[in-house]
């Protein structure tokens, strides 16, 4: 399930992710995308 989840792009969460990012609240959006990801599935 993990493995389908990452192989499709979601505009949405990366968008969020780079905001959040970007205005401190989370230091790298990738560990946090793929955090969340694991976290759903």
């Amino acid at each position: 399930m993990l493995a389908s989840v990452e192989s499709l792009p979601n505009q949405n969460n990366q968008a969020i992710a780079q905001k959040l990012s970007k205005v401190g609240y989370i230091t790298d959006a990738k560990i946090a995308l793929d955090t969340y990801n694991q976290i759903c599935c």
